[in-house]
């Protein structure tokens, strides 16, 4: 870099060149600053000509260092590039320690994912889940911890104090990361297995609620009523030995509880949701109910939001030639445009 010039209406700055010991006063002389010691050599000591030393003022980035600093600012961009090499290094093996962990996470979550489908099978409780969930969270959570053992012992003994800091301020990020995927997977876990045990059940709506005097009067009241509206009104081929179990869902009270019945097999419970829009003809015992999916949360919600956006677009509709409906199974509901029919 050249010399720095500072004018001064009381005093003027004066250089003075490191090997002829000349004083420079004026603006225009030609002299170099070292950028390390700030010592100043006269271009004629350095041997530099007018007409390179003009060309070399030109420049932008142009940087010049006396003999007695130039080793050393060599050694300290060798020495950059070194920890830099190692930075690069450290980095990579902490990128390679971060996919081994998310890899275990996962690893981990498909193992007991399978076990707990397996349990599933014959019979699922809501306790169940909530433990197996805590389980995968500890099991998850102990490679996370062995992971970051690891990259301390690592931050000990290859980088500065300084970027060390640096480093574990990036690691605490990812770590937090790791741990916002792990909860959204664990999030996504759950709501799998939840629908896992609701697949093959329909709840029906508004059906009678018997007035006999038992448990086991009432129950086979629902059994008659579930069985005629599916094979007589649905037209569905159903037997009582297609029915896992049924039960009125809630308390006793003003309202009539809703039917739940799970199937044996989803086959079933899938001729009885396609055949479910033969309800618009049906008797008057069956008048007024409504057969749908037992949905979890998550897909009450989307319906319910689905629903609502179908209503709107209706409302919304100024030709009053169309109306919008919901098709579409729990989860992946959507809004479909249809034709009015009109009567004349």
């Amino acid at each position: 870099m050249s010399k720095e010039k500072e004018n001064s209406k009381e005093a003027k700055e004066v250089w003075i060149c490191e090997v002829c010991r000349k004083d420079f006063k004026d603006d225009n002389s030609r002299i170099l600053e070292c950028e390390r010691c700030e010592a100043h050599h006269c271009a004629k000591c350095l041997k530099i000509e007018d007409e390179l030393y003009d060309k070399l003022m030109q420049r932008n980035d142009f940087h010049w260092y006396c003999s007695g600093c130039e080793s050393k600012v060599m050694q300290s961009i060798h020495l950059e590039k070194e920890i830099e090499k190692k930075l690069v290094d450290f980095m990579s093996k902490v990128d390679y320690k971060m996919k081994t962990l998310e890899g275990n996470v996962y690893k981990k979550l498909a193992e007991m994912e399978e076990k707990m489908n397996e349990r599933l099978k014959d019979h699922v409780t809501h306790t169940a889940v909530d433990e197996a969930l805590q389980k995968v969270n500890r099991n998850a959570m102990s490679y996370a911890d062995k992971a970051r053992q690891e990259i301390k012992e690592d931050l000990k003994t290859e980088i500065t104090q300084n970027m060390k800091d640096d480093i574990k301020t990036e690691i605490t990020g990812d770590l937090k990361e790791a741990q916002t995927v792990l909860q959204e997977t664990r999030t996504q876990v759950k709501e799998q297995l939840d629908k896992e045990a609701r697949r093959n059940n329909i709840i029906i709506y508004r059906a009678p609620e018997s007035t006999k005097a038992t448990i086991e009067e009432k129950t086979q009241d629902d059994r008659d009523y579930a069985l005629e509206l599916m094979n007589e009104v649905l037209e569905v081929d159903c037997h009582i030995e297609d029915i896992k179990r049924m039960f009125r869902m809630g308390l006793r009270g003003e309202h009539v509880r809703p039917l739940l019945i799970e199937f044996k097999t989803r086959e079933v419970k899938n001729l009885v949701m396609e055949s479910a829009g033969r309800l618009c003809g049906a008797p008057d015992k069956f008048k007024g109910i409504s057969v749908t999916h037992d949905m979890t949360l998550a897909e009450r919600e989307q319906c319910k939001q689905t629903v609502a956006e179908a209503k709107a677009k209706t409302a919304a509709d100024t030709s009053g030639e169309w109306k919008f409906l919901v098709r579409g199974p729990p989860g992946e509901m959507k809004v479909i445009r249809v034709r009015k029919r009109f009567q004349y």
